[in-house]
């Protein structure tokens, strides 16, 4: 990867006026994620110039470089809408954050950062949230559940467990966020907050939901060293999207990063990076020496439309920096127009094929970098899946896997089926269990429409020390009044007034609810009692 004076000069300004994103020292074998993510979705890297994606712990060698989301598509009017990321060398395309009002310092407070949640701090809050001396885990207990609404925001946001069904996310309770996985990393980004210095291209105006999760287990099992990623992409706009497209874009850095092949497996939905030559050598990012491992991105839920990979530099087959280059390399043509072709790198004419190197590694009668005696070199691959529709309102889900492999003996070729067989293994796992998309869909599925968010009725002053108000919405209503545990407390029907009080100075410190119900109209609220 190369960086510009520039770029690197503007990032490093930019990043200085955000908080600190929460980015551990280590990565391990994927017991800790949080070292390889941040808040504004990239993947792998500290932003400044340094790989983050360190496999296996303490090896000081990483396997990738970087990553993000490319998502373009035609509005109503045929205008391209384009969002990507790469190295932000002149700003990014992304922000932390969903779509909002206002982008102000309290909401990047919010939102500039990235929730980890382990699956033990779930357990010990199950059973210990509401006893005296407990304090949740600063993640657990901030989890993102709820957008600010007076500020234009999503009521619901990342999923989690709704004990009382009223669609509030409340630790205090006992609630816990839903995710996959024994560790989870979960950041909020949107591509609205401000110009696109990246791409170029104009705001499509979504959020985006980045799950990443992994599993604790030994060396032998398929998921030892496998990091899932499932995005939900929800189109905050009035538009509807056409001809959209999505893509999961990596700098594929092995180790040493000026001698990599790329290639991809069709049968898989997988594309992947392995070493040129049978000796990754040492270097400032670190080297994997002999032997070197391969190391993939399969697409779990969807199919890969289109792998393609590019060079760096400015040349019709080189790095894109205009939205309509980012569109066309997720649609498979390159700068210039024309479409990726069998033979050479792809762009020497003849057939047109949808996918870059798919060939067998060990079988030179088939298209790859092996085949074509390339030179190793810096690689970069684009998997994208569409194209579709996404209306307004409406959202999208994709799950990938990366996966990483290496054989005990052998060349640099010996890595690839050993990392293809992991990719299968973690395919067959995935299949057989609970999609996190279906999170997604659940936490969506209950939002409040705005018909029921009026329905929340005035309830103050919020935390009660001594005294407790209810401002009615209507005269002649029931309202009842119960504890965490649904034991009613309080029965009453107001019959001219609008406001009902209670003295709570000696009910016990927690978090109450009222009900109020007129016929079949029916009123919430809850406080808080310190």
């Amino acid at each position: 990867m190369l960086w510009t004076l520039v770029g690197l000069i503007y990032s490093t300004v930019l990043f200085a006026q955000l908080p600190a994103y929460e980015i551990d020292s280590a990565f391990l074998d994927v017991n800790d994620l949080s070292a390889a993510f941040n808040s504004g979705g990239d993947i792998s890297w500290d932003l400044i110039g340094n790989p983050r994606y360190e496999v296996p712990k303490g090896g000081g060698t990483h396997a990738l470089f970087a990553g993000n989301l490319w998502i373009g598509g035609l509005d109503g009017s045929g205008q391209l809408r384009m969002a990507a990321q790469t190295y932000k060398e002149s700003g990014g395309d992304y922000w932390s954050g969903p779509v909002a009002d206002t982008y102000d310092s309290a909401y990047f407070a919010r939102y500039s950062r990235v929730w980890k949640v382990n699956e033990n701090d779930v357990a010990a809050h199950q059973i210990s949230a509401g006893m005296p001396g407990y304090s949740a885990p600063a993640d657990l207990k901030d989890w993102p559940g709820n957008g600010d609404t007076t500020n234009g925001e999503p009521f619901l946001l990342a999923p989690f467990e709704d004990l009382n069904n009223n669609q509030i996310y409340e630790p205090d309770s006992g609630e816990y966020p839903l995710f996959h996985g024994d560790q989870v990393l979960y950041m909020i980004s949107n591509d609205k907050a401000a110009i696109h210095a990246e791409s170029g291209g104009q705001a499509l105006g979504v959020d985006i939901h980045l799950m990443a999760y992994a599993f604790d287990r030994p060396a032998s099992s398929p998921l030892d060293q496998t990091i899932f990623l499932s995005y939900r992409i929800v189109n905050r706009s009035q538009e509807d999207f056409h001809q959209l497209m999505t893509g999961l874009w990596l700098d594929l850095e092995l180790g040493a990063l000026h001698d990599d092949f790329i290639g991809c497996d069709t049968a898989s939905e997988t594309f992947y990076v392995y070493n040129g030559d049978s000796l990754d050598h040492l270097t400032a990012y670190g080297g994997y020496g002999t032997t070197p491992p391969a190391f993939g991105a399969t697409f779990l839920n969807q199919s890969m439309s289109y792998f393609r990979t590019y060079d760096f530099n400015e040349s019709p087959t080189g790095r894109p920096f205009t939205a309509s280059d980012f569109y066309g390399y997720l649609r498979n043509y390159w700068k210039d127009s024309t479409l990726l072709t069998v033979g050479g790198d792809g762009s020497q004419g003849g057939i047109p094929i949808n996918y870059a190197f798919p060939g067998n590694v060990l079988d030179t009668s088939q298209w790859s970098e092996v085949s074509e005696q390339h030179t190793g070199s810096d690689r970069r691959g684009v998997g994208s899946i569409g194209p579709f529709t996404l209306g307004a309102g409406e959202e999208f889900c994709m799950d990938v896997a990366l996966v990483f492999g290496r054989a005990i003996s052998g060349n640099h070729l010996s890595s690839v089926p050993v990392m293809l067989g992991r990719v299968r293994d973690v395919r067959t796992f995935y299949e057989a269990n609970p999609k996190t998309c279906e999170l997604y869909q659940a936490s969506s599925s209950t939002a409040l429409t705005p018909e029921q968010q009026n329905r929340m009725i005035e309830v103050y002053p919020n935390p009660a020390t001594s005294h407790v108000s209810v401002q009615l919405p209507e005269s002649h209503c029931q309202i009842l009044l119960y504890d965490i545990e649904g034991k009613v407390l309080e029965e009453t029907f107001a019959k001219d007034s609008l406001l009902l009080s209670w003295e709570v100075k000696d009910w016990p410190a927690g978090i109450y609810f009222i009900d109020v119900r007129k016929g079949e109209q029916s009123w919430s609220g809850k406080f808080v009692k310190n």
